[in-house]
């Protein structure tokens, strides 16, 4: 075998490796300068300071060598979904969009880079729509279901002391996440049916009458007078006159 008919076989299989290993990366990821993957998505979420995401998960300041206070610019996305571009983001109350930062922590944390991140100081503690792309999305893959939201794969970190371990999105766009809007009450009076008369009103409580003390029949008074002093008196009497005509008869 000659050695331009060898070089021409590595050359070949060099070519056909090189290619093998571009078809088979993920769909999802877009190979961009430096090395790094990243992936077109959405987020929804709650927007916190990097500050106070440090200071409420005992994450130090941050910075080099951990002396950074953790600038005023700097925002981690909590409690978040993230999807495909196209992920459809359902409307929640006032009251939750404007306190989400009390809500129950039940989704995913992200930190935020890029240059619109400047403008995200008004929205801090509400609840936001980011769109963006996904940095080191290599080995993510491809958002499934109907929701089109996925979970990212886990991050160790970088190599800087005090890095929060968490996925960056690089911020294209962002907003405040949409507002379902309160219930309309109806003050109409309820049309009645033909032939049924209205209900007439009740007639107005009248004032009960003052109650009357009861009256008690007065109880008999006790006989305390005997006869026996008049049964006496006639007997005396009865004497005198019998004296009296034995005297005249004399």
């Amino acid at each position: 075998m000659s050695v331009q008919h060898t070089v021409g076989l590595l050359a070949a299989g060099i070519l056909t490796s090189t290619l093998t290993g571009f078809i088979d990366r993920p769909a999802s990821a877009q190979a961009v300068s430096g090395g790094e993957d990243k992936i077109a998505v959405t987020a929804v979420g709650c927007l916190q300071r990097e500050r106070d995401y440090r200071h409420e998960h005992s994450k130090g300041r941050g910075g080099f060598l951990g002396t950074g206070a953790g600038a005023g610019d700097e925002f981690i996305l909590t409690n978040a979904t993230i999807g495909a571009p196209s992920m459809p983001i359902e409307a929640v109350s006032e009251n939750e969009s404007t306190n989400c930062l009390a809500s129950r922590r039940t989704g995913q944390d992200f930190e935020l880079t890029g240059g619109p991140e400047d403008h995200l100081r008004g929205l801090v503690g509400h609840r936001v729509v980011i769109t963006g792309m996904l940095k080191h999305a290599k080995h993510d893959s491809e958002p499934v279901g109907t929701s089109g939201t996925f979970t990212p794969a886990p991050t160790s970190g970088g190599p800087l002391p005090g890095d929060l371990k968490l996925r960056e999105i690089n911020v294209q766009e962002f907003g405040l996440a949409p507002v379902a809007a309160p219930a309309a009450v109806s003050n109409a009076v309820p049309e009645l049916l033909p032939g049924i008369p209205a209900p007439e009103p009740a007639p107005p409580a009248s004032a009960e009458a003052p109650q009357q003390p009861a009256q008690t029949a007065a109880a008999p008074l006790p006989k305390t007078a005997s006869p026996l002093p008049l049964i006496g008196l006639i007997g005396l009497l009865s004497l005198a006159g019998a004296f009296t005509l034995r005297l005249c008869r004399g």
